[in-house]
């Protein structure tokens, strides 16, 4: 369950944090066009383009915090379901 204070509605039909930014996501893509669906749902839900990050462009965890931002530089991670 989501707690209010970490997220609201915008007028847009974006989710906005409490901030007022939007919400940030880092999508990993696995090589499937899904993750092109993926990427204009989450744009218009988050109110703001996901970070999309290739599965073979990191090989840890922390590695992929880094090229996002810090600990800091994203709310949630999307992983697109791959290829078959």
């Amino acid at each position: 369950t989501i707690e209010k204070k970490f997220w609201a509605f915008s007028g847009a039909g974006g989710a906005v944090c409490a901030m007022g930014q939007g919400i940030r996501t880092v999508l990993i893509d696995n090589y499937d066009s899904y993750s092109y669906n993926l990427f204009h749902l989450l744009t218009s839900v988050n109110g703001q383009r996901p970070l999309v990050l290739e599965n073979d462009s990191f090989s840890s965890y922390k590695e992929l915090e880094e090229m996002a931002g810090g600990k800091n530089g994203f709310h949630n991670i999307v992983i697109s379901p791959g290829p078959g």
